[in-house]
C-alpha cells in the first residue's frame, strides 16, 4: 500500500520523509520510497561499465554486489511497476505524485502558502504556518512528526486489513492531532 508525501518544490518533502522512515520502522514497518521527479534524470555516472551497456543499447542494466542491488531502466514506467520490483515492503511512501489517487499528506510552508493537491485524496497538511487549506482537511505542525507518523499509521492500520475506510480513518486521527 501507498501513501503520498507531497508539496511545493523546496517545501521539505524529502526531510520530512527522511524523519518520518525512523519512527515507522521503528513500529516494525519495512518501508520502501518512490521518488517522483518532474525533469528527466540521468542515474548512472558516465565511464562505469553500466553506463558503457546503457549507451550501448541495453534496455536496463543492474548492479549487483554482495550488500546491495540498484536497477536502472529506460522508458516511461509509473509508480505501481515499480513497487512489484522494488523490496517487499508494508507501506511504500510516495514523494510527490500530487496529482494521483493516493492518499496523501501535503506539506505546505512559507507565509501566504496554500494547499494545492485536490482535497478529496488528502488526509492532512503539514505546516509551519497558519496556511490556507482545504475545508475538512486538518492541519498539523510540521515538526510534530510523531503526530504526522500517528496520521500514516492510522492509514496503514486499516489499509493493510484492507477497509475501505483507511482515509477517513487517517483523517479522522489527523483530526485529533490537529493544531489548535
Amino acid at each position: 500500500m501507498a501513501f503520498a508525501i507531497c508539496g511545493a518544490k523546496d517545501s521539505g518533502k524529502t526531510t520530512l520523509i527522511t524523519r518520518l522512515i525512523p519512527l515507522l520502522a521503528a513500529r516494525g514497518l519495512r518501508v520502501v520510497t518512490i521518488k517522483h521527479d518532474g525533469h528527466d534524470f540521468v542515474g548512472d555516472v558516465p565511464g562505469t561499465d553500466s553506463y558503457r551497456h546503457r549507451e550501448a543499447g541495453a534496455v536496463g542494466t543492474a548492479i549487483l554486489s554482495q550488500s546491495h542491488w540498484l536497477v536502472q531502466g529506460m522508458g516511461a514506467q509509473d509508480e505501481r511497476s515499480l513497487m512489484s520490483i522494488l523490496p517487499a515492503a508494508d507501506l511504500v511512501l510516495l514523494e510527490g505524485f500530487k496529482a494521483s489517487a493516493y492518499p496523501k499528506l501535503e506539506v505546505v510552508r512559507g507565509a501566504g502558502a496554500a494547499s494545492c493537491c485536490n482535497p478529496k485524496n488528502l488526509v492532512a497538511v503539514a505546516s509551519d504556518t497558519d496556511c490556507a487549506h482545504p475545508a475538512g482537511v486538518a492541519r498539523l505542525g510540521l515538526d510534530d512528526v510523531e503526530a504526522l507518523a500517528r496520521v500514516v499509521l492510522a492509514f496503514w492500520g486499516h489499509a493493510r486489513e484492507g477497509t475501505p475506510q483507511a482515509v477517513t480513518a487517517a483523517r479522522e486521527q489527523a483530526g485529533k492531532e490537529e493544531l489548535r
